[in-house]
């Protein structure tokens, strides 16, 4: 069970990775919860893509196309969809 409910929760390659983050003096100080771990962020917002990215750096490869567009199905946002995740879409794809 996710002991961080109110933080932002996202599926990556079958992974839960929640996004724990606060403002700080020199701002966003932000956390990725994934496999009973803590992963320090940075000044990330905790979003699609600060998920996908911190796969990525734990994992040490870059997901393909196919595979970001699973995530985004696993997370409930459709390809193509005007709505806050379609920039996080743009960024990610622009990556790879």
């Amino acid at each position: 069970m996710n002991q961080f409910k109110d933080d932002p929760t996202f599926i990556v390659m079958g992974k839960l990775i929640t996004l724990i983050s606060d403002q700080g003096c020199y701002g966003l100080n932000t956390v990725a919860y994934i496999d009973d771990f803590f992963h320090y962020i940075g000044d990330e917002h905790p979003n699609l893509s600060a998920a996908i990215f911190t796969w990525q750096e734990i994992n040490g490869r870059l997901l393909t196309a196919e595979e970001i567009k699973q995530v985004m199905l696993d997370n409930n946002i459709q390809l193509g969809e005007i709505d806050d995740h379609q920039e996080e879409h743009q960024e990610i794809t622009q990556e790879n």
